[in-house]
């Protein structure tokens, strides 16, 4: 039973962090293009509150 702990204990942090490093290095990253849409996007939505 102590090793179920052990395993739970030490190795669950471990393939919570393996899984938190694949997630973080398949993200995609936004083009040029993306960031500029998005920006720009953000603007008018700004704009038309007031």
């Amino acid at each position: 039973m102590e090793y179920l702990w052990f395993a739970v204990v030490f190795g669950g942090p471990i393939v919570l962090g393996a899984i938190l490093a694949l997630g973080m290095m398949k993200r995609r990253r936004l083009t040029a293009q993306e960031k500029q849409a998005s920006k720009e996007a953000t603007r008018k939505l700004y704009r038309s509150d007031d």
